[in-house]
């Protein structure tokens, strides 16, 4: 989101903070939910880059082994993170945010929300029409991206899985 009188400094902070209350001070104040930056980056992509992955499991090789008191408290916070971009998300859409958009890479909020694992973002962007077929620059959907990512899992849950229900039947690459 940056504002029209002075983008340069509105639109950095604007990407970063997730703060629904900063975002409509913005509003008011004239910015735009669907300025892009140099590289095409809208906030929309940007609250997907920056939202929230698929969360750790009890398993999770990047941590040690949690107890089940720990990985409770874990997805407690990670359920409100969700909340949280998907909140900022809906703000960011109901602004004039376009889910189709794309920077100058073709990455779109969907490619990045798959890229992340986040299922619910995914959802929330494809029912408000994100394209499920959108191709970036190197070719790929975000099914592609969903199939490469730390994210991706084969179980049910798998934000892979959800877009393949949702829509592509193949990988591009």
């Amino acid at each position: 989101m940056s504002a029209s009188n002075d983008s340069s400094r509105a639109e950095i902070p604007a990407l970063r903070s997730s703060s629904t209350t900063y975002w409509r001070v913005l509003a008011a104040a004239g910015a735009d939910a669907a300025s892009p930056t140099a590289d095409g980056t809208t906030p929309l992509i940007a609250i997907a880059s920056a939202g929230i992955d698929s969360g750790q499991t009890a398993s999770d090789r990047r941590e040690r082994r949690l107890d089940p008191l720990e990985l409770a408290a874990t997805r407690a916070r990670h359920d409100e993170d969700v909340r949280h971009v998907l909140e900022v998300a809906a703000l960011a859409v109901s602004l004039g945010g376009d889910v189709k958009a794309a920077n100058k890479a073709g990455d779109t909020a969907l490619h990045r929300a798959a890229a992340k694992g986040s299922n619910k973002l995914i959802e929330f962007l494809v029912e408000r029409g994100a394209r499920l077929d959108a191709e970036n620059k190197r070719g790929q959907t975000p099914l592609a991206m969903a199939s490469r990512s730390r994210a991706a899992d084969s179980s049910s849950t798998g934000n892979a899985a959800l877009l393949r229900k949702l829509g592509p039947k193949t990988d591009s690459q």
